[in-house]
């Protein structure tokens, strides 16, 4: 179950103003990859901790809003450096709800609460010599989980760090709009996802065990 939860919470893994100055070619559609790293502690299950690639798409709007494809927020940029503001309400929202969703396609009917956010930094950077974009994105959330099969309450605490690089920009005058381009994606949640319901399938035992 500890390993099981582990990849979940990878999957549900990563301003008010925009400055206008000559950096602001940040603004568009931005092709993303990376690679996350997540470290899992729980009392009675010990620590441990996995990494996964992931694509994305980072929009930066001219109006200082920002959305990739499962969440969105807000952006000021300083110099050809940027700040991305997250909602810490809409993280926790995020997560209670995916890891609810992956945990009911194992038959299994929890109660995800208390997930509060301790870190939530979003920083990068724009290099106007080879036209990219690169950060990290770290995350530190605890959480509790209640399964209600076996009135059991999981508590744990994780920590995650993403390294991205974003290549290819799309002018926001040419993107008809974020959901299309992100069609093509394939997020770090999808891929997890995947590769659960694959090993579910190629083992034929349960998951959480």
């Amino acid at each position: 179950m500890f390993r099981r939860l582990l990849f979940i919470l990878i999957a549900c893994f990563f301003a008010i103003s925009f400055s206008n100055s000559a950096w602001s070619s940040v603004e568009g559609t931005w092709d993303v990859s990376g690679v996350a790293n997540v470290k899992l502690s729980a009392s009675g299950f010990g620590s441990g901790s996995d990494t996964e690639y992931f694509t994305d798409s980072f929009t930066f709007y001219n109006d200082g809003s920002f959305e990739m494809i499962d969440v969105g927020g807000t952006y000021i940029l300083n110099k050809g450096k940027f700040t991305v503001t997250l909602s810490n309400d809409d993280i926790a929202s995020y997560m209670e709800t995916m890891m609810e969703d992956i945990l009911d396609m194992y038959g299994y009917t929890v109660d995800v609460h208390d997930v509060i956010i301790s870190k939530n930094s979003f920083k990068g950077k724009e290099s106007l010599s080879d036209g990219t974009i690169s950060g990290k994105f770290k995350l530190g959330i605890t959480l509790s989980i209640y399964f209600y099969d076996f009135g059991y309450n999981f508590n744990g605490k994780a920590t995650a760090t993403a390294s991205f690089l974003g290549t290819n920009k799309i002018p926001l005058s040419s993107s008809s709009s974020f959901h299309s381009s992100a069609l093509s994606k394939n997020p770090l949640a999808e891929i997890i996802c995947n590769e659960i319901l694959r090993s579910i399938s190629n083992s034929g035992t349960a998951v959480l065990k």
